[in-house]
């Protein structure tokens, strides 16, 4: 399992650099001016899909989640339907309690 959790990360390293040059990032915000999203939209294989890292903010300006995508190429098929996007989510849990 720990090599093929190695084999993606080397191949979400090597998508990442190879699209670098063409990763557009997109900011949201909220009315308030505090951001509600920071999103990476790119290039892998010819296709404009999600990469990188999402992030997702509260009102307060907070992470409450994080998304990583991690893209696969079908080495049989050469379109845009043939990528496989695995998505990692993070979500962050905030406590109001005071640390004793």
């Amino acid at each position: 399992m720990k090599t093929i959790l190695f084999i993606v990360m080397i191949m979400q390293l090597i998508s990442l650099l190879k699209a670098a040059a063409q990763t557009k990032t997109e900011k949201e915000y909220y009315k308030n001016g505090t951001v509600l999203s920071i999103k990476h939209q790119g290039i892998f294989m010819g296709c404009g899909v999600p990469i990188g890292t999402d992030s997702l903010f509260n009102r307060k300006g907070g992470l409450m989640e994080t998304s990583e995508y991690v893209l696969i190429k079908d080495e049989k098929e050469h379109s845009c339907h043939a990528i496989t996007t695995l998505t990692f989510l993070l979500k962050v849990v905030h406590s109001n309690k005071a640390n004793h």
